[in-house]
């Protein structure tokens, strides 16, 4: 059966590849779920997720975004974006991504590529860590960064081996879409909830990263007491099913910002989103991104309300900010990009102007 599974070190898609993403007669459309099972694989995902079996025998992952309220924020169109920049770029860090349209429903549809691993298993995740080679993992780890992939969860890994090394690859790249809080070498603090009331009075300053407090998730009322009414019930119920667990976040310019994965520090959910290795060849690549390559990124997904001049200013402040890292690391400077705040990633109007 092919799979695509020589993709990830062959760079360029193949016709037939491209021919059955984007026009393949499918031959069955069933659960993933059931793919996973047979392989004794660990089923973990709360959206639709289909696979998608061509004549060819290929297969793909088809999210559809209709009656999917998850992704009417242009998740979908974020899962294709991730995969044009990758390739880009020259990242090759995420599988052939593309928007279809399939038994009359639209969504993404991703190159399968089988793995022989289960990275959402705690014990096969760090055994594979262990062994990627150290230049994919530090790829994949500096793209999450620069593009805003903050959720590299388990179960959004694949690690593939392909003549004797291991290497890694990053599926479900929704996130990108997120307004976030950065600084390198730090966990992102994402905004998950906006509301007026969420203000205060240095609002204009820049990103408070010392304010940071901790919290335990309560009950209901617990929420109500420290927030009030109206944005206690909603972190409720955003909140509703992790009774117990820890949240740090910072309260700043109208928004809860949470920074997930804080306590994960061992690394044992998921891969931190920077990395202490800069490969020669992604530092050049970074080097020429700009305005005009991110307007062919997301071109297909122009009509979507995040994609926008403040969101292409925090993607090259975060670009920004890893190449002013590593210069710093080698004694050498570089100016910041000029129309982005140099140490956060969205600046205070930025965000206004993306709300």
């Amino acid at each position: 059966m092919q799979t695509g599974d020589n993709f990830f070190i062959d760079p360029s898609m193949g016709e037939a590849v491209r021919r059955d993403l984007e026009t393949g007669a499918v031959a069955s459309l069933v659960s993933i779920e059931h793919y996973l099972k047979r392989r004794n694989k660990i089923v973990d995902y709360t959206n639709e997720v289909l696979l998608a079996t061509f004549e060819s025998g290929r297969m793909g992952v088809f999210k559809p975004d209709e009656k999917n309220e998850a992704w009417d924020d242009g998740s979908a169109e974020a899962e294709v974006a991730a995969y044009k920049a990758s390739n880009l770029l020259g990242f090759h860090c995420v599988p052939p991504t593309l928007m279809r349209t399939i038994d009359g429903r639209r969504g993404s549809l991703q190159l399968l590529l089988e793995s022989e691993f289960d990275s959402c298993d705690t014990a096969q995740f760090q055994a594979c860590i262990l062994d990627t080679d150290p230049d994919s993992l530090a790829t994949l780890q500096i793209f999450d960064f620069v593009f805003g992939q903050w959720d590299r969860r388990l179960s959004n890994i694949l690690f593939l081996t392909r003549g004797g090394k291991t290497y890694v690859s990053g599926i479900d790249n929704t996130k990108i879409i997120s307004r976030q809080q950065t600084q390198y070498g730090q966990r992102p603090f994402v905004s998950v909830l906006a509301h007026p009331s969420l203000s205060g009075t240095d609002d204009t300053a820049a990103f408070p990263f010392h304010r940071a407090e901790t919290l335990v998730v309560g009950d209901a009322d617990d929420f109500r007491r420290r927030f009030g009414e109206e944005v206690g019930t909603q972190l409720a119920n955003i909140y509703r099913q992790c009774a117990g667990m820890r949240v740090r976040h910072i309260v700043w310019n109208g928004h809860f910002w949470q920074q997930p994965f804080a306590f994960d520090a061992d690394e044992r959910r998921s891969i931190k989103p920077f990395s202490a290795h800069l490969p020669n060849a992604i530092r050049r690549s970074l080097e020429r991104l700009d305005r005009a390559m991110l307007d062919v990124v997301f071109s297909h997904a122009r009509h979507r309300k995040f994609v926008n001049a403040a969101y292409f200013d925090s993607i090259l402040g975060r670009r920004d900010q890893v190449l002013r890292h590593f210069d710093h690391a080698s004694g050498a400077t570089r100016a910041p990009h000029r129309r982005t705040n140099a140490d956060v990633a969205i600046s205070a109007s930025a965000i206004s102007a993306a709300t």
